[in-house]
């Protein structure tokens, strides 16, 4: 437990301990008003007793931090607060008695405790003790719920850490085919036309550095996200050539929209190389968006079908995973993405929903 959690738990052991001897001062003096004990000597007995409650209290914290219950049975907790309480009860009664006499006396006080028979001993020891149980029980209560939380908030936090640790790498993660086809292709191109080698190394130049940036941000806009694709489908036309048709229906309004980055790579990615087996040529993909009633919708459409050994062992299932979980990790519950298969298309939809009264991102 850090400095911080220490600090934390001692500002508010003392504003609970303020607080709880605060209320049982007013609550014991009232009923002892009630009963007649009006006198200032009577009054000033009340608070050396209160003062000496409070005293035993922290006595019995520095005991209590001793012990380590964060593992034990309530029976072992039972042991400690009934075994520690009762002598602390025992304490208080004679340190009580102490403190008392420059109030009223020496004499006085010895012929008092002289005159206490075994039964109002016993009574003045249960109902000492009685307090301090209740306030060793809140003790460890407080403690354990507060340590039980710092805890719980740890191991989200830690939780946290490692989700965005892997949604960063999962979004850095480009496909190593994708990278040795593109660099082959450019080998290939240098020889036969200088000029589209060069635009087709500036498009695999803009989209290593839109996937590699070390944003501070998650989102970025669509129409920034956009030209990503638009790098990496005119890579895979160099490729492809005639073969290979991308076209974009995209709504202005949804242009400024907020979108997890690189959200649409694996979608395209999958669309070309299923599409390729599939699809009579050219493959035609379709990349479309608009705003619908505070929602944005994306869908990548490629001609062809769908394959049903479209998981992990293809390659691809590592793409749609990361993309779910990106999606829960961004828009818990506001998002939707799914799959389309149609006889001679394949249809990926997200839809990501928007607060239009508060103007925000859920």
């Amino acid at each position: 437990m850090n400095n911080s959690d220490n600090r934390y738990k001692s500002r508010l052991f003392w504003i609970l301990q303020a607080i709880g001897w605060s209320l049982y001062g007013v609550i014991d003096s009232y009923l002892k008003f009630m009963d007649g004990g009006t006198s200032f000597k009577f009054i000033l007995g009340s608070l050396i007793t209160y003062s000496t409650g409070i005293i035993i209290s922290l006595f019995l914290r520095i005991i209590y931090r001793r012990f380590d219950v964060s593992d034990r049975s309530i029976f072992y907790l039972f042991l400690i607060i009934f075994g520690i309480s009762l002598p602390a009860g025992i304490c208080w009664i004679v340190f009580d008695h102490l403190f008392s006499i420059p109030l009223w006396g020496y004499e006085l006080m010895v012929r008092t405790i002289s005159n206490i028979s075994g039964t109002e001993f016993l009574s003045a020891v249960f109902y000492y003790s009685t307090i301090l149980i209740a306030w060793s029980s809140l003790y460890f209560g407080i403690k354990n719920t507060i340590e039980w939380q710092i805890s719980k908030d740890k191991i989200e936090k830690t939780k946290l850490l490692l989700e965005v640790s892997q949604l960063k790498m999962l979004r850095y993660q480009l496909n190593p085919h994708f990278l040795f086809n593109s660099l082959s292709s450019l080998r290939g191109l240098i020889r036969e036309d200088r000029a589209a080698a060069e635009k087709m190394l500036s498009r695999i130049s803009e989209f290593l550095r839109f996937s590699l940036v070390n944003r501070k941000n998650e989102e970025v806009p669509l129409q920034e996200e956009l030209e990503s694709i638009r790098s990496y489908s005119d890579i895979e036309k160099v490729r492809f050539g005639d073969k290979l048709e991308v076209t974009y229906d995209i709504d202005p309004l949804a242009e400024d929209f907020p979108v997890p980055a690189l959200i649409l790579y694996p979608l395209v990615e999958n669309a070309i190389k299923y599409g390729m087996d599939t699809s009579a040529m050219p493959l035609r993909i379709i990349i479309s968006a608009e705003v619908d009633r505070g929602s944005l919708k994306i869908s990548v459409i490629n001609s062809g079908k769908w394959i049903d050994d479209n998981d992990e062992k293809t390659g691809t299932g590592t793409g749609i995973t990361n993309i779910k979980k990106r999606l829960g990790h961004l828009y818990p519950e506001e998002h939707y993405f799914g799959f389309k298969k149609e006889d001679d298309r394949v249809i990926a939809e997200i839809e990501l929903k928007r607060d239009l009264e508060k103007e925000t991102w859920q």
